[in-house]
């Protein structure tokens, strides 16, 4: 306690009115600028989310199962709709293929 009352003492001018409102306005645009960047990052993290639950095709979010597609280069995710319309369609263009 001594040692802090030392450092008062010779520092007086330490905390006037005017440093410690400064204090608190730059304290103050570093927690908005805080809140700002927590913000984007959650957006971000929900359209990435949103994007990957739901089905590249028809956009159907699903409910619990998905199936995963190369198409167009890419790997993407179908619903068991589109799956079954993905199977029909390599099924016949395979029979085509080998019976004409």
């Amino acid at each position: 306690m001594r040692f802090l009352s030392i450092i008062l003492a010779d520092n007086e001018s330490l905390f006037t009115g005017d440093d410690v409102s400064s204090l608190i306005s730059d304290n103050f645009f570093y927690f908005v600028i805080g809140i700002i960047i927590f913000i984007v990052l959650v957006v971000v993290l929900a359209v990435i989310a949103k994007d990957q639950s739901r089905c590249s095709i028809c956009g159907l979010p699903f409910s619990r199962l998905f199936y995963i597609w190369k198409i167009g280069g890419a790997n993407q995710r179908l619903c068991p709709k589109c799956n079954r319309q993905m199977r029909n369609k390599v099924s016949k263009a395979a029979f085509k293929s080998k019976v004409g």
